[in-house]
């Protein structure tokens, strides 16, 4: 092989040399060709790995001449596979440098020792043959440190677990059964995610500071830790003031313990649920409960469901808890007031004296008017308040009576608030052949004509002001209409495509065609165009 001067004169390091000075400058392992961009300084060409190996250090870099195919067939060996490049042994180690290479002995492969310890850190199996590396092996490899030489130290299993449940807590289910018992390793676990107490040792599942930091993290952790942790007080107010609902998990004493269930349902009314009867019937504990949701009052013991002061409380809250009080209270028009005022369809379970009290239904149709289909007939019947309730919305008129679906002025206010006049459909017949309520429709919205008497559709003004708000409207015209040359020029001004809905005449004929076939914009014709 040939060799190469050294700068100023001095001998060509040998091999063994040139390694000990990678060592010592910090560099851990030969780099790989394709990391680098180094050239042969006399021809400008690549160095490839065998190259660098024989130069490394001591530049500038040439290739080595002369090898022959034996030397080659050495090099290829004679490699680690872990970072590709030359080994300086086992043939050739030198006892200068006894710990530069590890054999691992199960697969007989021998590796730069640095780039088996870094190996190790992710794979516990040999690179070449995959046979699992001895743990003797591995821990041996942990005590390596060359001089000035990074390499990762491997970690050991707990270490490992640590990492993984930082990450994922539930992770700690893939633990060893000696991991799920380290306080260390579950401690990160539920910090990281409270639901991973489930996968603890059951000693970890009934240690106060783990379960403190599982339910902190999670409040329905609870349900994982041991009895006697359920029965923990601080855990457990810890635990219900995160989320009222973790109180199903408390021991049966602490359903019952006043402070802790005051704090449950505080923070969620419905925790009532699972309280003990004592607490179900205590009223300061139920009006926490109905204060912070309203229907709780079903969990409510019947004694507090009879309360006015706490159906009260509850229907102020939430109208439909209406539902869930005692008879009498339901028949409370005080009771029953707040309720519609809150949510208009709470009259539907008031008793039938309240759905026909008028001063109730008012206010139920004044918040949503479509509580007059909850209302007594009497009420369905009541001018005033059909009004008030077709004022706040006209589809309600389809709830009043025969009588007031024939009412000009009820039926004429429903339309007039409804843009599409749909409430014109709830008129009686009698109304939709009515010309003023007819046309009042149909300025709305054209195509109601739909729901007009045969009459109205034969009504030459009626037709035309429909079609000249939807052109659709044209196809409920009267067969005379549709042979009418002024209502067919209307619609097809409006929109081409009403051409189709005319007489056979009406689409022979050259003027309309023409009108239906003019470019237009939004209805109006394009002048010129």
């Amino acid at each position: 092989m040939s060799t190469r001067s050294s700068p100023a004169g001095t001998a060509a390091a040998p091999q063994g040399d040139r390694l000990k000075t990678v060592l010592s400058a910090g560099l851990g392992r030969i780099p790989r060709l394709d990391r680098l961009s180094l050239h042969c300084t006399p021809c400008n060409d690549p160095m490839n790995q065998t190259d660098l190996l024989k130069n490394y250090g001591t530049p500038p870099l040439e290739h080595p001449r002369g090898r022959t195919p034996e030397e080659l067939e050495r090099a290829r060996v004679n490699m680690c596979t872990i970072c590709n490049s030359l080994l300086a042994g086992p043939a050739q180690a030198e006892p200068s440098l006894p710990d530069a290479l590890e054999r691992v002995r199960a697969s007989g492969h021998w590796y730069h020792r640095w780039c088996l310890a870094q190996w190790v850190w992710t794979s516990e199996t040999d690179p070449n043959t995959r046979v699992r590396i001895q743990p003797t092996e591995i821990e041996g490899l942990l005590l390596f440190r060359p001089v000035g030489v990074n390499v990762w130290p491997i970690p050991t299993e707990k270490q490992r677990a640590i990492a993984d449940v930082t990450d994922d807590g539930l992770a700690l289910r893939h633990a060893s059964a000696r991991l799920r018992g380290d306080k260390e390793v579950v401690l990160v676990a539920v910090t990281q995610n409270g639901l991973a107490l489930r996968h603890a040792a059951e000693a970890m599942r009934g240690d106060r500071q783990v379960v403190l930091a599982a339910v902190t993290q999670r409040e329905d952790a609870l349900g994982d830790a041991s009895d006697a942790m359920r029965g923990d007080r601080q855990v457990v107010l810890v635990a219900v003031a995160q989320a009222g609902d973790a109180l199903q998990y408390a021991s049966e004493a602490l359903k019952n313990d006043k402070e802790v269930v005051l704090v449950a349902v505080t923070q969620d009314g419905d925790a009532l649920q699972t309280a003990s009867d004592a607490m179900r019937g205590d009223r300061q504990v139920v009006l926490a409960a109905v204060a912070q949701n309203g229907v709780a009052v079903v969990y409510a013991s019947d004694a507090m469901r009879g309360d006015k002061e706490v159906v009260l409380a509850a229907v102020s809250n939430e109208g439909y808890a209406l539902q869930y009080a005692s008879n009498a209270l339901r028949n409370d028009k005080v009771v029953v007031l707040a309720a519609v005022a809150k949510q208009g369809h709470a009259l539907q379970t008031a008793s039938d004296a309240m759905r026909g009290d008028r001063q109730v239904v008012l206010a139920a149709v004044t918040q949503n008017a479509e509580a007059l289909k909850y209302a007594s007939e009497a009420m369905c019947n009541d001018k005033a308040v059909v009004l008030a309730a077709v004022t706040q919305n006209a589809e309600a008129l389809a709830f009043a009576s025969g009588v007031l679906r024939n009412d000009k002025d009820v039926v004429l206010a429903a339309v007039a608030q409804d843009q599409q006049s749909i409430a014109f459909a709830f008129a009686s017949g009698v109304l939709r052949g009515d010309k003023d309520v007819v046309l009042a429709a149909v300025r709305q919205f054209g195509d109601v004509i739909w729901y007009a008497s045969d009459a109205m559709r034969n009504d030459r003004e009626v037709v035309l002001v429909a079609v000249r708000e939807s052109a659709t409207a044209f196809q409920f015209a009267s067969e005379r209409l549709r042979n009418d040359r002024e209502v067919v020029l209307a619609a097809v001004a409006q929109d081409g495509e009403a051409l189709q809905f005319a007489s056979d005449e009406m689409r022979n004929d050259r003027q309309v065609v023409e009108a239906a076939s003019a470019p237009r914009l939004r209805g109006v014709v394009i002048p010129g165009a």
